[in-house]
């Protein structure tokens, strides 16, 4: 069809494989057809489901949050998403106990201009309550925490609907003005990560969030850097600690991974780019090692591998930030630079591109 294959890639992260959904994405700018659903007066049933994105209804919290942003009891939320799924293209589909919009991204894009402020105020409380809270896993040591469930030591909101409303801030991060009826909608996503990370304190809500962190990174960028900073210069230890949250070869995980890929979606981004070295030297030197291969050595060296791109940064910038690197921290700098030579058995691990922000989404060459 033309496309890069990171375009390809993406459209079918966005679309769900449903060739309805990618034929709308793909005509969009000629005035690609509307789906019925798009047109139904159930406004409060679509408009929690678009700011939510899915969720458990075996969890009574997931079920709370939805009936107080639609402000109407849950199961009358739920007889009409059922409804809607036996029409046409139905946009939402349930598997088990959850429920989710097969499309998060085109569901925003032709319902978010029906949002209300009094809506999304809603949603901007429940969002902070549900990202601010630490999970009382970590009250267990590590070697129990595969035990969480049975000693009740769990987030009240399932993962399910955790996802889905980071993913709701990274749209309104990056599509904040189809919300047009609503002011200062894009600021939403800086103001709940800011609350979550900056206002906190303690690796346990970094660890909380770990599967999020990417999803949160596009929604605002330079909050999430600025609460990685702050965390590395006012509390270096508990920072360390996040580290030390690996389990062993039985009780296997990591903490600090979520934190990893943020910091690799936002290196993609020339401007983040030579800010997210600095903050990885500063975490390397802070890692005691461990089991799990991603690390923040691991990550810093591919980011200067000159035949393997992993950003939008020129090669200019990426000298220069190379440069501050060695000036700064020579000793991950010079291992950098050393690493970074070609050698005949080189290989490296590629980086998913951001799903919402534009950074690399035409495609890098990567060598066959």
């Amino acid at each position: 069809m033309g496309l890069s294959e990171t375009r390809a890639r993406a459209l079918t992260r966005k679309t769900a494989r449903k060739l309805p959904i990618m034929r709308r994405f793909l005509i969009e700018e000629a005035g690609g057809p509307v789906p019925a659903w798009a047109s139904l007066d159930a406004h409060d049933t679509l408009a929690s489901l678009i700011l939510v994105g899915q969720l458990d209804e075996d969890n009574e919290n997931d079920r709370a949050v939805v009936g107080e942003i639609a402000r109407r009891p849950y199961g009358e939320v739920a007889r009409e998403i059922t409804a809607l799924m036996r029409g046409d293209d139905s946009p939402v589909t349930k598997v088990g106990s959850q429920w989710r919009l097969f499309s998060h991204e085109e569901a925003w894009h032709l319902l978010a201009p029906r949002l209300t402020a009094d809506e999304v105020q809603r949603f901007e409380e429940a969002a902070t309550e549900i990202l601010s809270a630490a999970s009382p896993e970590f009250e267990l040591p590590i070697e129990e925490r595969y035990l969480a469930n049975i000693h009740g030591k769990v987030l009240p909101h399932s993962q399910t609907l955790r996802a889905g409303v980071a993913r709701t801030l990274a749209l309104m991060g990056t599509q904040g003005d189809r919300a047009d009826h609503v002011p200062a909608v894009s600021y939403l996503p800086t103001l709940i990560v800011r609350r979550a990370l900056l206002d906190r304190e303690g690796w346990q809500i970094w660890a909380s969030l770990d599967k999020h962190l990417a999803t949160l990174a596009e929604a605002a960028p330079e909050t999430l850097l600025e609460a990685i900073e702050q965390s590395l210069s006012t509390q270096p230890g508990s920072t360390a600690a996040l580290f030390a949250q690996e389990g062993g070869p039985f009780f296997g995980g990591a903490s600090h991974t979520g934190l990893l890929w943020a910091l690799e979606r936002l290196a993609w981004s020339p401007d983040h780019f030579a800010r997210v070295a600095m903050i990885l030297a500063r975490l390397a030197a802070l890692d005691p090692g461990g089991q799990v291969s991603n690390r923040p050595s691991e990550s810093i060296a591919t980011m200067f591998l000159p035949w393997f791109r992993v950003s939008e940064a020129s090669d200019a910038q990426r000298l220069d930030a190379l440069d501050t690197l060695l000036r700064r921290f020579s000793a991950q700098g010079w291992k950098t630079l050393v690493g970074a030579y070609p050698t005949g058995h080189g290989f490296a691990v590629g980086r998913e591109s951001p799903l919402w922000r534009p950074w690399g989404q035409d495609g890098v060459p990567h060598p066959n």
